[in-house]
Order: structure tokens, then C-alpha cells, then sequence
């Protein structure tokens, strides 16, 4: 009513009265990336599990969902054991991943949706001596894992650039203050031209999912 333009970012808050949300990536490329990813390391077949933030975070639950989704839909040999909360803290994960290591011996997957749960996940896994044995992927920045890319203990995770995310935010805020109207085609610093959700017209989509491995994790020196 007072004319306060409101955005939101990283994780939605649909009632929030927003103009746009920009989101990192679509939910369903990022998700179905993760479990495509984990299925084929698993041959498609096994028990895998889920290490998560919380049940409550909007984005990581989306993910989880439709990853889940995903898997009964594509993978019907996969069958999903477990699903572990590690309240976004690296050493409850690994604590976590070790029990649920421990509670299923021919657990064959997991996917992590936090950037806090991967390497927690990454250390059980080696301290267990599963490395090779217990496929992992999952959301995570560079610089935590690249010893364990290294040693093989994971051969894939994802994100996106946080810088990026930031940047659009604050360029689509100002553009929102200065009265334009934020729609598909725009472009705005170096950032690819807007494209929204197919599910969502106000739901910017900021860029594909970055796929981190051996072969290409050193061209990206972000230092968090």
C-alpha cells in the first residue's frame, strides 16, 4: 500500500506480497540433475538416501521432492531408505551420514540438498571407507570439497554462482525502485537475458546448474 517494492531471493516466500522471486535455478533441472546424476553412478538400482538442512526450508524441499519424485517416476529399481536432518551444520551430517551409513550396510546413494550436509556426508563416507562404494551428490560451494573430489570419495555436486544471484537481486531491485517492469528479454550487467518459470510468470530464473567435478572444480577459486 505504501508503494515498498518487494523481491524475493534464494528461497520464495509466495505470500510476502513479492514482485518477483529471483531463483537460482528451476527447481526441476536442478533436481532431476541430482537424481539423474545418483541414479546412473547407482546403475539405477539400490537403496539410496537423503541428507537434508530441514524439512521446512522452502527451496531445499523442493528439491528433495522432486527429486523424489523423479526417482519413483524413472528409477523404479531405486528404493529410497532414509531420510536424515542435519540442521545445516557440517559435523551433525557427518554424524548423521555415519548412523544412517551404519543402519543400512548396502545403502549404494545419497543425495545432500545443503551446502553444509555435502562435506559432512563427503567425511562419513571416507571415514567410513565407503568411498567408491556409496555414490554422493548434492548442493555445495567449491573450496570444501576439493580434497575429497581428489580422493575420489564423490565425483559430483552442484550449485550455482552466489555471486550472480546476488548481483541480479540488487540490479532487479533498483530497476523495480526506478518503475520498470521486470519481464522476459531484459537484460541487465553481464547476466543472461530474463527467463521466468513455466510454472511461475513471476519467477525469474537465473541460470542452469553448475555440474562440479574433478576435470573442471579448479577453474572455480570462489574462497567460500
Amino acid at each position: 500500500e505504501r508503494g515498498i517494492k518487494v523481491l524475493t531471493w534464494d528461497s520464495d516466500a509466495p505470500e510476502s506480497g513479492r514482485l518477483v522471486m529471483v531463483n537460482q535455478v528451476d527447481d526441476k533441472v536442478l533436481a532431476h540433475a541430482l537424481m539423474d546424476d545418483l541414479a546412473q553412478q547407482m546403475n539405477e538400482e539400490g537403496e539410496w538416501a537423503i541428507a537434508i538442512a530441514s524439512l521446512d526450508a522452502a527451496n531445499l524441499n523442493s528439491w528433495r521432492r522432486l527429486a523424489e519424485a523423479r526417482a519413483a517416476e524413472k528409477y523404479p529399481r531405486l528404493k529410497l531408505v532414509d531420510t536424515v536432518v542435519t540442521k545445516e551444520e557440517v559435523n551433525t551430517a557427518r554424524e548423521k551420514v555415519e548412523t544412517l551409513l551404519n543402519a543400512h550396510p548396502d545403502l549404494k546413494g545419497i543425495i545432500a540438498f545443503d551446502s553444509n550436509s555435502v562435506p559432512g556426508a563427503a567425511e562419513a563416507i571416507e571415514r567410513s571407507g565407503k568411498a567408491g562404494k556409496v555414490a554422493l551428490t548434492g548442493n555445495t560451494s567449491p573450496d570444501p570439497m576439493r580434497g575429497y573430489i581428489e580422493r575420489g570419495v564423490l565425483k559430483s555436486f552442484y550449485l550455482w554462482d552466489p555471486r550472480e544471484l546476488g548481483d541480479l537481486t540488487v540490479r532487479l531491485a533498483a530497476a523495480a525502485v526506478e518503475g520498470e517492469e521486470i519481464k522476459p528479454g531484459m537484460q541487465f550487467g553481464k547476466h543472461r537475458p530474463l527467463i521466468f518459470s513455466d510454472d511461475d510468470p513471476t519467477m525469474v530464473i537465473m541460470a542452469d546448474p553448475i555440474r562440479f567435478t574433478k576435470e573442471n572444480i579448479a577453474q572455480y577459486d570462489w574462497k567460500f
